[in-house]
C-alpha cells in the first residue's frame, strides 16, 4: 500500500492540542509555557496556529512588536525581555526549545509569571504517518512502521528517515542536536514530551545516542537544586550556577570549557573580566560536593567530569 492522500497539519492531533492550550490561555487570559525539543517541529506548528489566528503575533528575534496576545518562539532571554516589557494585558505563550532554557534562571523566571503548560514534543502514530507521506508519498506500510520504530514520533527524524534508508550524511549530528536539547529535562518532563514511555526512550536510533552519555554520567538534577549522582543522593545541594555547569556538561560528554564557565557564572563576554584562579575556584566548590564522579581540570581548554 502507497500512502499518497495529502493531509494538513490542522488534522494532526499535536497541532489541535496545542490550538487547544493556546485557546484557554486566551480566553483565561494567562501566560502559557510550552517546553518543546530540537527537531519537535514547534515552530512550525505555532507559525500554523498563528496563520489559522491573524491576531496573534509571532515573535520570534528582538525588537518585534507585542500584540493583545503573542507567541514568544525565541531564545529564553530574549523571551524574558519581551515579558517584562508586556503590559498587564499583554498575554503570551513563551516556547522553550530545550531542557537547559527551561531550568534556567531566565527560564524560572518566566515560568514563574505562568499558570499554564504544555508541550510539544514526539507525534504519536497517526500524527507521524501524515508527516513522512508529506515528504515522501511513495513510502509502503512497512517502511512507515520502521520509521515509527527509529523516530520514536520525534518529527525531524522522521522526516530524514523519510527521505533516506538511515545513517546518512548528517544523521550523527541531527541526534546529537536532538539530545543535547533534551538534557536538563526531568524524567516527568521527558514523559510529557513523548521521548519516554514506561522508562524506556522511544526512539531507537535516539536511545543509542543518549545512552552513550548516560553510560559515562549518571547525575540527575531536581527543581529544587537538590541532585543525585551514580544513584545516590548528594548530601549539599547545587547553586544555580553549579547546575547549569553540570546540564552545559552533560550536554557536551562531560566536558566544558572555561569560556563556558563564565558565560554562565558571570554573563557571556565577560571571561576577560576573571581570572583563570576564579574559574578554577567555582569549579573546585563544584568537586567538593560530588562524591561519585570528580572534576578534572583539563590545562588550557577547560575541564572534565570523570567517575572517581
Amino acid at each position: 500500500m502507497l500512502y499518497s492522500d495529502m493531509q494538513s497539519i490542522e488534522d494532526q492531533e499535536i497541532y489541535q492540542r496545542v490550538e487547544s492550550l493556546i485557546e484557554k490561555s486566551r480566553k483565561l487570559n494567562s501566560n502559557l509555557v510550552i517546553k518543546s525539543l530540537a527537531g519537535a517541529g514547534a515552530s512550525y506548528i505555532l507559525k500554523s496556529y498563528v496563520k489559522n489566528h491573524p491576531q496573534v503575533a509571532y515573535i520570534s528575534e528582538e525588537n518585534m512588536s507585542l500584540g493583545e496576545y503573542s507567541i514568544i518562539d525565541a531564545p529564553v532571554g530574549v523571551a524574558l525581555t519581551y515579558l517584562k516589557k508586556a503590559d498587564l494585558q499583554q498575554k503570551m505563550v513563551v516556547v522553550f526549545g530545550s531542557g537547559n532554557d527551561y531550568y534556567s534562571q531566565e527560564g524560572e523566571e518566566i515560568r514563574l509569571h505562568a499558570y499554564l503548560g504544555g508541550a510539544i514534543g514526539a507525534r504519536d502514530k497517526a500524527d507521524m504517518e501524515i508527516l513522512v507521506k508529506e515528504i515522501n508519498g511513495e513510502l509502503k506500510r512497512d517502511r512507515v512502521e520502521e520509521i515509527f520504530r527509529l523516530s520514536g514520533g520525534i518529527g525531524k527524524i522522521a522526516k530524514f528517515l523519510a527521505v533516506s534508508e538511515g545513517n546518512g550524511p548528517g544523521q550523527e549530528e541531527m541526534l546529537e542536536a536532538t539530545k543535547k536539547s533534551l538534557v536538563g529535562y526531568q524524567v516527568d518532563d521527558l514523559e510529557e514530551l513523548g521521548i519516554i514511555k514506561d522508562g524506556l526512550i522511544v526512539s531507537e536510533l535516539l536511545r543509542g545516542v543518549w545512552d552513550r552519555v548516560r553510560e559515562k554520567i549518571k547525575i540527575d538534577i531536581n527543581f529544587d537544586l537538590s541532585w543525585e549522582e551514580g544513584g545516590a543522593k548528594a548530601d549539599e545541594n547545587l547553586t544555580e550556577a553549579e547546575a547549569k555547569i553540570l546540564r552545559e556538561m552533560m550536554a557536551n560528554e562531560g566536558t566544558i570549557s572555561k569560556e563556558k564557565v563564565s558565560d554562565i557564572k558571570w554573563g557571556e563576554g565577560k571571561y576577560d573580566e576573571y581570572s583563570d584562579q576564579a574559574i578554577n575556584k567555582t569549579m573546585r566548590r563544584l568537586d567538593q560536593k560530588m562524591k561519585v564522579y570528580r572534576v578534572k581540570t583539563i590545562p588550557k581548554v577547560g575541564f572534565l567530569i570523570e567517575t572517581r
